[in-house]
């Protein structure tokens, strides 16, 4: 997974001092099957939380039925002897204030998380102001230390679909609270066709 391996490459040279003292605190939004936060757990000192707003799921007339968050679950449980305990999954929905806030808050002394991470969250624009949200929770003011280096960051990664992606980021910009950081190429392995990108985002100043 390319995107799992640029963020490990990022946490090596932006969060080296953190990761010598304690593990990195990690939010993994839309975590789907759950490839990245597993990845980040099983291999940078790092606990991650792995969210998902569990949207039921039903392929056939016939089959059972159940929900992305209990095969998120699943999934972590899975692979525990890989990620041991340092992965944990969370109900999280895009744009549930009160949720994100408790949340958060579950890392303790109210610091919040160092990184986000997120792949492939921008397919519906409808969803936007719900990320947002959630980002301003998790990046923005409220996410936690106050001191510009130890302040939190993002960074998602995401195709280029439908054209719109770049609406997300202006709604970034425009809420007051984020700075829309280097986007950078990642080059998917063959045959994935098309752009695939990553976009940091920081606390804005002042």
């Amino acid at each position: 997974m390319p995107l799992l391996v640029y963020v490990q490459q990022m946490i090596r040279e932006r969060f080296a001092h953190v990761s010598r003292s304690r593990p990195l605190r990690v939010l993994e939004l839309g975590s789907g099957c759950g490839l990245l936060g597993l990845g980040l757990a099983a291999t940078c000192n790092a606990e991650v939380v792995l969210t998902d707003p569990a949207v039921a799921v039903n392929f056939a007339e016939d089959a059972e039925s159940g929900n992305t968050l209990d095969w998120l679950r699943e999934n972590v449980e899975r692979n525990r002897e890989a990620v041991g305990d340092r992965a944990r999954v969370e109900q999280l929905a895009w744009g549930d204030a009160d949720a994100a806030e408790a949340l958060r808050r579950t890392c303790g002394n109210d610091a919040g998380f160092d990184l986000v991470v997120g792949s492939d969250l921008l397919y519906d624009p409808e969803r936007y102001p719900g990320l947002l949200s959630s980002l301003h929770t998790f990046v923005g003011r409220g996410g936690g230390s106050k001191q510009p280096d130890d302040a939190p960051a993002a960074v998602l990664g995401y195709p280029t679909r439908h054209g719109r992606e770049n609406s997300f980021w202006r709604m970034c910009e425009e809420g007051g609270e984020l700075e829309v950081g280097v986007t950078l190429p990642i080059v998917p392995p063959p045959p994935a066709a098309g752009r695939f990108s990553a976009t940091h985002l920081h606390r804005r100043n002042g």
